[in-house]
């Protein structure tokens, strides 16, 4: 922690090369600027998820002001409105972000592997695995290894807080498994006054990431997906379909999607029968692979893995509480 700690306030926005009060400019630059580590196709759409944003105040025709600000970004020589948002929204750059980002990464000491960016003029999302052995473990009655993975998310109309989550990843296929329950976040507040603390949220986020919460979190995660190695019947897919607690609130179409993978690889987990873990990693694999991802991508990813665990929990009781836990929101 002394690394951390020994940075000073005065000098962060420079090292940064953050604006404190993110006060943009009131012109657009002329051109855009690629970050580093935006080598990365970008799986949600066409727009360069770095260029250059800024906020302006909304206006009649007569020259009248609203409180409301649009929020803009260049492309192609022409403004193009991505959000509407009030005058006290702190607009932040995906640029910014991705400097906080490394900047977090940096000070962790781990090794963090980009898989993934997502773009779609609005919400954005940059993955990492990190990739280190210490953080990896293996699925009890299954054998899958599974490792950490960081997500940094952002949006330009205020409808996905800026800040990191933590999750889980299956290794063989590089499986996201977004879960609000079994995973860390840190939301970057997008409303101050005095623009955002990032000496503090830093350090925070490379706390988190060296302590014992994310220690734990593999083999916590592991021990519970090991619930889903248990064959399933017609009727326990019913079940899982029907009910709002499982699958029961996931899109027919995704639900479709599932099975026609899990019919595709077989019987992965028992070679006599398909398991609950089987179609778990199917859902996952459709929605984490999509060629185009949507934010629903992302939700509905995180609805499989809650909702398979809470299904694997509910077929193997057992008394849980983890009084760290932190409640995240993903939308």
């Amino acid at each position: 922690m002394d690394k951390i700690t020994s940075i000073q306030n005065t000098n962060r926005n420079a090292e940064l090369n953050l604006n404190p009060a993110n006060n943009l400019p009131s012109v657009i630059e002329a051109s855009s600027v690629i970050h580093t580590e935006s080598d990365l196709p970008n799986i949600g759409g066409d727009l360069d998820a770095f260029l250059p944003i800024n906020k302006v105040p909304l206006s009649t025709e007569i020259g009248g002001y609203s409180k409301a600000h649009s929020v803009r970004l260049e492309k192609d020589g022409k403004e193009v409105e991505m959000g509407v948002v009030g005058k006290d929204y702190l607009l932040v750059s995906n640029k910014e972000l991705m400097n906080v980002a490394s900047e977090i990464i940096g000070c962790s000491g781990l090794d963090f592997v980009p898989t993934k960016k997502f773009f779609n003029g609005k919400q954005f999302r940059y993955v990492w695995q990190i990739d280190d052995a210490g953080l990896q473990v293996e699925v009890p009655k299954v054998g899958d290894m599974m490792g950490l993975a960081m997500m940094m998310n952002n949006s330009y109309d205020g409808t996905l807080k800026a800040g990191i989550q933590i999750f889980l990843m299956r290794l063989s296929c590089l499986n996201g498994q977004v879960s609000r329950e079994f995973g860390w976040g840190i939301d970057f507040r997008h409303f101050i006054k005095d623009g955002i603390d990032w000496e503090q949220n830093i350090m925070k986020a490379s706390q988190i990431l060296s302590g014992q919460q994310i220690e734990t979190l593999p083999a916590r995660f592991a021990n519970r997906i090991g619930d889903l190695a248990e064959p399933i019947t017609l009727q326990d897919m019913a079940t899982i379909r029907t009910n709002d607690d499982y699958l029961g609130k996931l899109p027919p179409q995704q639900y479709a999607q599932m099975l026609d993978k899990m019919y595709d690889d077989g019987m992965v987990t028992d070679g006599s029968s398909f398991t609950a873990y089987d179609l778990f990693n199917a859902g996952t694999n459709v929605l984490w692979h999509q060629k185009k991802m949507t934010t629903a991508s992302f939700k509905n990813n995180a609805l499989v893995v809650d909702g398979m665990m809470k299904y694997g929990r509910d077929i193997t009781p057992e008394v849980f509480s983890d009084p760290n836990q932190i409640t995240m929101e993903l939308d």
